[in-house]
């Protein structure tokens, strides 16, 4: 299925044009959009006028967020987890340190108070990005295939990402939230990760790499794989963000998150530093991309999450 918010992309790009929502959209931009997605097309109404377009332009600039935006969502683990919290940005949540117990009472008494003991956990506003570089070939061939092959490497850019961050080691900072691994009780196995476990089991999912599911079958154990299935009476959540030969046990009502809108538009940059997908070695794209034929696309997934304390268990396997 085409995303409008990268046909969107793609006319701007082609254009040149990173325009604001204030500033008129060129008109031959209004044609090619109508030409090659049609007068109907949700894309071409948000760029005849993307405010106030009868009634169809805010309404169309959110449908067409938040399509990536779920996309984008449910390829990373927050999509996958049971449970999870999802929260308003900037807020002050109060977290229960016990669970609060509600009496029943016989009728015209009062209810009684309780008075339990909270903590408070704060949600911000953080995000990932990326630059995806795109021939020109790519981003002028109609039809939806060319436009789900750069909707499909900017929405598992952006997952890998998330997830690369909700297992990481890293503590909170003004960029990064904290991952798991900094706030993770530590345990030697699964069965004593699951006595140290003060989370709620029935919302409890297991995190690890897909290399570890695979060694993680036995003979009691046939209902993992490397595409997830359940173990030790857990749902497996698997990707390869997680370390190997750890496991995570994460309970998803614990896990506060914040997920916000997405932008895609054309990269403004002239100078582009690439990673080639190893982490290490970087390379940069030629000032001049045009000489190749290349165009950059800019993609923003606004996305914070914090962890409750007794989240999660990480358990180093033997």
């Amino acid at each position: 299925m085409a995303s409008n918010i990268i046909r969107k992309a793609i006319v701007n790009t082609l254009f040149n044009w990173a325009y604001a929502d204030s500033v008129k959209v060129p008109v031959e931009m209004q044609e090619y959009s109508a030409k090659r997605f049609g007068t109907s097309a949700e894309v071409t109404k948000a760029l005849v006028n993307p405010i106030v377009a009868a009634g169809s332009g805010l309404v169309n600039e959110t449908l067409i967020r938040d399509e990536f935006v779920q996309a984008v969502f449910s390829g990373s683990i927050l999509g996958k987890l049971q449970g999870l919290i999802e929260v308003p940005a900037l807020t002050r949540v109060a977290v229960e340190s016990s669970p609060v117990i509600a009496p029943f009472v016989g009728e015209y008494l009062s209810a009684p108070g309780y008075q339990g003991n909270f903590s408070f956990v704060a949600s911000g506003i953080r995000k990932v990005a990326i630059v995806g570089v795109v021939t020109e070939e790519l981003l002028r061939l109609s039809g939806d295939a060319a436009e789900g092959v750069i909707s499909g490497q900017l929405q598992r850019a952006l997952s890998r990402g998330i997830d690369k961050a909700f297992v990481g080691s890293q503590s909170r900072d003004a960029v990064s939230p904290n991952g798991l691994g900094a706030v993770a009780v530590q345990a030697a196995s699964f069965n004593a990760g699951v006595l140290a476990f003060t989370g709620d089991l029935s919302k409890a999912s297991v995190i690890v790499n897909p290399l570890t599911a695979v060694t993680l079958r036995s003979p009691t154990e046939q209902s993992i794989t490397a595409a997830g299935g359940n173990y030790g009476g857990l749902p497996v959540i698997t990707s390869y963000a997680a370390p190997v030969g750890k496991l995570i046990i994460v309970d998803g009502s614990r896990v506060l998150a914040y997920i916000g809108g997405a932008t895609v538009d054309m990269s403004d940059q002239a100078a582009i530093t690439m990673d080639d997908g190893s982490g290490t070695a970087t390379s940069t794209v030629p000032a001049f991309m045009f000489q190749e034929g290349k165009r950059a696309l800019l993609a923003k997934q606004y996305i914070d999450f914090e962890f409750v304390p007794g989240a999660a268990v990480e358990v180093t396997l033997s």
